[in-house]
Parts: structure tokens; sequence; C-alpha cells
């Protein structure tokens, strides 16, 4: 996947949040395992695997997405 350019501001809201339970909701996908499903030449525009560093460093309860038309999901 390609580099999100949401990811920096994603990461200054993270870093800013001091409660126990982090909700994300995005637009593009943060992982490859809810892209299984999706014709995979397009898969470098559905995502970034930068936003799912963020969400495990920041220890995020729960994400949603959109996006995915065909994908799994759970991952």
């Amino acid at each position: 996947m390609s580099e999100s350019p949401n990811a920096p501001e994603l990461e200054s809201a993270l870093a800013k949040l001091r409660r126990p339970q982090r909700i994300v909701v995005l637009h593009y996908l943060p992982i490859w395992d809810t892209v299984a499903g999706e014709p995979s030449e397009i898969f470098a525009f559905l995502g970034s695997s930068r936003l799912e560093e963020l969400l495990n460093r920041y220890a995020v309860t729960a994400v949603f997405h959109g996006y995915a038309h065909h994908g799994t999901p759970e991952g």
C-alpha cells in the first residue's frame, strides 16, 4: 500500500488523546487483511500500511473504515 497523506494528521490526533478507549474512523484501509476480496491491481489505491503502524503504536481500541466494496469485514 502507498503512503497515506492522512498519516501525520492521524498521528497528531492520537498523540493528544488521553482516553483508555480510542475509536478511529478512516476512509482508507489501514491493514492488508481487509483488502482481501478486492482486485489486486487496485490495492495501492485503497490504503496505507503506515496507518496500521500508528493504530498499533497508540493502542487503538477499534477501527472502522470504508473504501473497499468487496473486502473482508475483519482483519
